[in-house]
Parts: C-alpha cells; sequence; structure tokens
C-alpha cells in the first residue's frame, strides 16, 4: 500500500457489499449499515470530498438497499451499479472528470478487486474496508477542504459531466453530429458590480488545471483586490460562462488584460477545469478572446507561471502558436502578433455576442430582493441580529451579505453568524441547541434562510430562533418547497406555507410573506414573522410524507395534508 499518512484526498471511491454495507444484496442477504463508516463518509462530503459509489450489483438491488437503510444518496456524487470490471468503471471516471488518482483512495473489502485497482492506477491509494480508519488520521482529511457553495458547484459539474458522456453514449450517430446536438454556446462580457467581482475573483482562487498562474492569489479577499486594482489602473476584466444543452453552466473563464502600447497584455487568466473533455470549450474560448484583444492591439502576450498542475495550458497557447518570449524559473511570457493569428474552428460552440454573461449569482435572487426590498429598513439601530446557517452568504449573496454588514456597523448593531461549519468568521454552533450561546429573548431581529431543510430536526431550530427572539423581536425566515434536493450538509425537509404558519403562530404573527411560483406549489417560502408574546409551547416533531424519489419529508399542516399528497 502506498503511503497514506501525507496524502492529499479529494475523492472517494467506495464498495457497497462488504463495505459500506454488510452482507451480498445481489444473494438476496439483507444488508446491514456499517454506521461508523457510512456518517464518516457523511463527514467527508461536508468537509468538500467528491463521494464516489461502486458496486457489482444490479442497480435496482443497490437502490433497494439505499431505501431500506435510509442512506443518503446525495452525498455520492454517482453510483456506478454493474457488472463491468471496476478497473473500467474507475478508468471511465478519471476520463470524464479528469480526476487525478493520486488524489484518490479506493476502498473495497475483496483483495482481488483490490489488487487489479492498484496495478491499473499506481497513483491510486487503496485500502482494505478494515483499514478505512486510517483515512481519520490523515492530517488533510481533518479539516474541511472547500466551501459550501464550492461543494455544491462541484458537484453540479461532474454530474454535468457524467451526464454529458452519458448522452454521448446513447448516441448513435458521429461525434461531430452528438456535439452540434448539444446547442453549446458561449458569452462574453465585463463584470460590472461587487457580487460579479467576488464571483470572478473566487474563479482565480479555486482553479489550478488552467489557472495561467495558480495560487498566486492565495485567498478570496486578496483575489477581489487584485481584480479591483486592475480595473483601477486602467485594465480590463473578461468573463466567460458557457452553456451545454440549453442549460446555463455559469461563469468558466475570466482574464485580466491591460494595454501597454501597441499589446494586450494578459497578465491572469483562468478556465475551470470542467471545461476540459467537454468539445475543445477552452479552445473556442481562447480564439473568441483573441479576436477581441486584435481588434485593438497588433500583439497579444500571456504571462503564465508554469506549475506540474497547469501544464495543459501550454498545450493551448500551442495550438494558436504563440511564441515563448522570455522565461525565467518560474515564469513565461508567450507572444502573438495579429498577422500571426489563425482562428481554430469550432463550429458546434457558438458565441453569443449579444447575450449576457450569466455569474452563476451568489444568492437567491427571490430571496435577496424580498430582503432588500421589505426587510433591510425593519432591522433597528443600536439592536442585536443573528444570522442562523449564515454559511458565507449564499442565499442573500455575496454582496448583499458585505453591504448588510457595513450598514449594521454604521448603525451601531451588533451581528453575529452562526454556522456549523468553521468559516473563520462565524461562531461555530448547532442551531438546534444555543443555550450556552444566548439566553431566552435576548435577539432583536433573526435572519434565518435555507436553513431549515439542512437540519436534522428542525423543529428544533424554530424553538431556538422562537426562544431567543425578543417579545416584539422579528425574524426573516426563508425555505424551498418545490424545489430538487440540494444536498448540503443534508437535505431532509419540505415544510408547507400553511404548516410554518401553523408553527410560528404559537407566539408569532405573520407580518408579510411571498410565495415564490406557484402559490399552491411555490418554489420558495419567504416569512416575515413579529413574536407577539412568550414563548410556551414547544414545537414537536410532526409525521410527514417521504417522497421515494428523492428521499425528501413534506410535512403538511393537518387539513392540506390530504389535499397535497392526493395533488
Amino acid at each position: 500500500m502506498k503511503k497514506f499518512e501525507s496524502a492529499e484526498i479529494k475523492n472517494l471511491i467506495t464498495d457497497f457489499d462488504g463495505t459500506l454495507w454488510q452482507g451480498s444484496v445481489a444473494e438476496k442477504e439483507i444488508p446491514r449499515l456499517n454506521s461508523d463508516y457510512y456518517h464518516y463518509l457523511v463527514d467527508l462530503y461536508r468537509k468538500g470530498v467528491v463521494i464516489i459509489g461502486i458496486s457489482k450489483n444490479d442497480r435496482s438491488d443497490v437502490q433497494a438497499a439505499f431505501r431500506k437503510l435510509n442512506i443518503n444518496k446525495e452525498i455520492f456524487l454517482t453510483v456506478i451499479a454493474n457488472w463491468q470490471p471496476k478497473t473500467d468503471n474507475i478508468h471511465a471516471l478519471f476520463q470524464q472528470l479528469s480526476l487525478k488518482a493520486s488524489h484518490t483512495v479506493f476502498i473495497d473489502d475483496n483483495p482481488l478487486e483490490r489488487s487489479d485497482a492498484q496495478a491499473a492506477f499506481p497513483d491510486l491509494y487503496v485500502l482494505d474496508f478494515k483499514e478505512w480508519h486510517l483515512l481519520q488520521e490523515n492530517p488533510y482529511l481533518k479539516n474541511p477542504i472547500s466551501t459550501e457553495r464550492s461543494i455544491k458547484d462541484r458537484y453540479k459539474k461532474y454530474r454535468h459531466a457524467l451526464n454529458f458522456f452519458d448522452a454521448r453514449a446513447h448516441f448513435d450517430k458521429s461525434d461531430k453530429e452528438f456535439l452540434f446536438s448539444r446547442n453549446r454556446s458561449i458569452q462574453i462580457g465585463s463584470p460590472a458590480n461587487e457580487e460579479e467581482f467576488s464571483r470572478v475573483a473566487e474563479l482565480f482562487f479555486r482553479t489550478n488545471r488552467l489557472n495561467f498562474n495558480p495560487r498566486q492569489l492565495p485567498s478570496i479577499e486578496e483575489s477581489i483586490a487584485y481584480i479591483q486594482g486592475i480595473v483601477e489602473s486602467g485594465g480590463r476584466i473578461y468573463s466567460v460562462s458557457v452553456k451545454d444543452g440549453g442549460e446555463s453552466l455559469g461563469i468558466q473563464a475570466a482574464f485580466t488584460v491591460v494595454t501597454n502600447g501597441p499589446a494586450s497584455i494578459v497578465n491572469n487568466g483562468t478556465i475551470s477545469c470542467s471545461m476540459i473533455s467537454f468539445g475543445d470549450f477552452e479552445g473556442k474560448i481562447l480564439n473568441e478572446l483573441l479576436k477581441k484583444w486584435f481588434k485593438y492591439s497588433k500583439k497579444v502576450e500571456i504571462l503564465v507561471r508554469r506549475t506540474k498542475t497547469n501544464t495543459r495550458i501550454f498545450e493551448l497557447l500551442k495550438k494558436f502558436h504563440f511564441k515563448l518570449k522570455r522565461q525565467d524559473n518560474l515564469n513565461s511570457t508567450y507572444s502573438l502578433k495579429r498577422d500571426q493569428f489563425k482562428e481554430i474552428s469550432v463550429p458546434w460552440i457558438k458565441s453569443d455576442e449579444d447575450a449576457e454573461v450569466d455569474y452563476d449569482y451568489f444568492g437567491v435572487p427571490a430571496i435577496r430582493n424580498y430582503f432588500l426590498n421589505r426587510e433591510w429598513n425593519k432591522i433597528p439601530a443600536s439592536s442585536h441580529v443573528v444570522l442562523l446557517g449564515s454559511g458565507q452568504g449564499e442565499t442573500l449573496g455575496v454582496a448583499v451579505t458585505n453591504k448588510l454588514f457595513k450598514h449594521l456597523q454604521a448603525i451601531n448593531t451588533k451581528y453575529d453568524l452562526v454556522d456549523i461549519e468553521d468559516y473563520g468568521f462565524n461562531i461555530v454552533a448547532n442551531a438546534e441547541n444555543l443555550n450556552d450561546i444566548y439566553k431566552a429573548e435576548s435577539v432583536d431581529y433573526i435572519i434565518c434562510t435555507e436553513l431549515l431543510e439542512h437540519t436534522e430536526h428542525y423543529w428544533r431550530v424554530i424553538n431556538e430562533l422562537l426562544r431567543i427572539l425578543k417579545v416584539s423581536g422579528q425574524a426573516f425566515v426563508s425555505v424551498p418547497f418545490n424545489f430538487p434536493a440540494h444536498e448540503y450538509p443534508i437535505d431532509k425537509w419540505r415544510l408547507s406555507f400553511e404548516y410554518l404558519k401553523e408553527t410560528f403562530g404559537v407566539c408569532c404573527k405573520i407580518e408579510d410573506y411571498h410565495l415564490e411560483g406557484d402559490p399552491n406549489n411555490p418554489r420558495h417560502i419567504l416569512l416575515s414573522l413579529t413574536k407577539t408574546g412568550a414563548f410556551l409551547q414547544h414545537i414537536e416533531p410532526k409525521q410527514g410524507y417521504i417522497d421515494p424519489h428523492t428521499g425528501l419529508t413534506y410535512i403538511f399542516s393537518d387539513h392540506e395534508k390530504i389535499k397535497k399528497l392526493s395533488h
């Protein structure tokens, strides 16, 4: 076995029979969950490790075991259940998702499967199931390696890639015809506000494989400052978003450019590695940008920092016949003159000249707009505000959240950010129990957006919210309803509008509300509450309806349950 103690594990591939559970489902044995191992996988997922399941079984048997054992399927990027050699399935994953074996661990109880995997992928870390506790001793896995939103983004992009390759496997025409069938396009623009600058900054900070200067910007804050400095000095930021199969993949590339006489100097650039093996998106992106730059410059110079992770950048520059101009031990400058530029043909990807860039916004528009228009001015000066499940401002939007903090400081209001994850600037706590942090009736205003569905016991969070809120205090609460499962760290509950009115009504008045979309089946439910009396009646758990397809539990008020379920 390879030396494991210092490994940087970013991906985990696990077997099921004899590993995730005891017993063989193919032999119709009753599976018994290995609970400690399963809960550790959940913990790794929350930290940002990509979890993949591969099993030699019929898919229906695996799905039945998941339901029987109440396994949260959303922690798995994908579950591969077939009778092909596991090494074939692993090879396909590495190819389709550009995963690196040196950052991946494979866990299986079968010595033959482990031996085959190690022989096929020498850089892969391979563990017997009996050795899974070694993961807990790995220093890299002790702390979160990704934020909540970056975990969601990564799973979304990887799943899109897997769907793409699956669609190709079932498309019986040529590769070229398949690429044309995908209806792909790119949109090019420049960030125009703080939120869009933040999204660009994060792309620079997080990407490595197709980053022209990886790890040059050690934090998102420094990345934002760097981008703002480029603009203030007269430079320009170019951002590129991508659509595939009619679905927006959000912003996927960004470049910073300054003009020096007849030359456009590209001093930083990055393309999301999710574009690799996607029909030459990276080539199309650089091609369209070069066309723009050569409209007002006689040559383009690109600065590149060579690392072990970004060798693909040099292949891309070679495709356009860039010439090495100068280099030192770390940095290189490549140059291309206008009369030497030859466009490459990628006809299956269109360039939407008039379309706006989709920055894959921070925040849910309905929640952000409601808060700005109806809640912002309700927050009293010289008060105490708590953001429950604050994360890093994902639902209100990073820009709005940062603006809110400045506003609260300006009106001399204390604010606490409470989250179960440690982001370095918040109170780390489980919102189900805040007794050690807040006394009863001690908080003037509470923001609780998109939190209840992500808790093990939503009623305990509601009890704590109502306990710590002062009489006459106010709260802004939002939950999804007709909304797909969006697992992080769990996604368990869908609470109806009538149930929420009934529940919060024990001591609160609903001053205002908004049902996004169809009022009978809203996408999001937003409530403005005022506490009107003492909180004396604790909320108890209520039996709900479990959707067999998603595993989500729907909670309704008594008088609407029959109507909703029959619908």
